[in-house]
């Protein structure tokens, strides 16, 4: 069963709809003509459309990187809001980690990354289609409508300025990057600069830090913090290893929140119902992770 973080100590669960992080737009994240953009996802579910970033401003120019029904999808936009290219992904499995990168630049290949391979690109892009906005926030997980929010976890977000080359995405992507400036020699001719890197590790609070610079990230509803150390069961996030129990609120309904005990063995005082026995039976299996 894979943990509820890819790299470091936590990551952001995302519940759809109008769930975002939002970074402010700052001069330090660059001026959007040529970036790269890299996120570990963990899709809960992968129907409908989900927004996992986007860097578009109020006359539609900029990117979008969505899952459609599963298929990662990278679109650039012109000044009007008309789609300049796409590129796409084969469709992905839910349940299931993936590193997620996209490159693009004025006068240069666009570029989508998924796990170090590149799986699509597009023809040279221009800059009247090929960047992201100058001006609008940086959001992941969601959109400005509100609609399309992503269903599951991300972790270890970095924006750079300047095109990435696909084998230093790939060399980089399972290991924390120095919290420094980092600069690297990228698509000839240009250098990328990390300038923006949320590790994701935070644990509390609604604020996501910028470990590299001042452009910390905020979330409000329908988006939570989970912990490395915490396990993931197909959707769900459970802690194997519990501090405490607490009885779920469905079944505090059925009379179980009184009294409540943890339970480590199978011998029960015989003054415990049988109905009883069999719930603390079945609370053990869960909280042990045994099927």
């Amino acid at each position: 069963r894979p943990l509820a973080a890819r790299i470091g100590t936590g990551a952001l669960r995302f519940f759809g709809g109008s769930s975002a992080l939002t970074i402010p737009h700052a001069s330090a994240l660059g001026n959007g003509v040529a970036f790269t953009f890299e996120a570990w996802i963990y899709p809960t579910s992968i129907a409908g459309t989900q927004i996992i970033s986007t860097k578009k401003d109020a006359g539609g120019y900029g990117y979008v990187l969505s899952m459609v029904s599963g298929v990662l999808t990278f679109e650039t936009y012109d000044a009007a809001g008309s789609v300049g290219e796409t590129v796409t992904s084969s469709a992905l499995t839910p349940l299931s980690w993936y590193h997620v990168a996209i490159v693009s630049g004025d006068g240069y290949t666009m570029r989508l990354v998924v796990d170090g391979v590149q799986v699509d690109s597009a023809g040279t892009v221009t800059s009247s289609h090929g960047g992201a906005s100058s001006s609008e926030d940086l959001l992941v997980g969601g959109d400005s409508t509100g609609l399309y929010g992503f269903r599951g976890l991300i972790d270890d977000v970095r924006w750079w300025d300047g095109l990435r080359t696909v084998a230093n995405i790939a060399a980089r992507k399972d290991a924390e990057l120095p919290t420094t400036a980092w600069t690297e020699t990228g698509e000839t001719p240009t250098i990328a600069t990390l300038c923006g890197y949320w590790l994701l590790d935070d644990g509390a609070g609604t604020t996501a830090a910028d470990e590299v610079g001042s452009t910390d990230g905020t979330f409000s509803a329908n988006v939570g913090w989970v912990a490395a150390d915490l396990t993931l069961r197909g959707a769900e996030v459970i802690d194997l290893a519990p501090k405490a129990i607490q009885v779920p609120t469905f079944r505090q309904s059925v009379g179980y929140s009184v009294n409540w005990t943890e339970q480590t063995g199978d011998d029960v005082s015989s003054s415990v119902s049988a109905a009883r026995k069999a719930f603390l039976a079945e609370e053990r299996r869960y909280t042990s992770g045994t099927d």
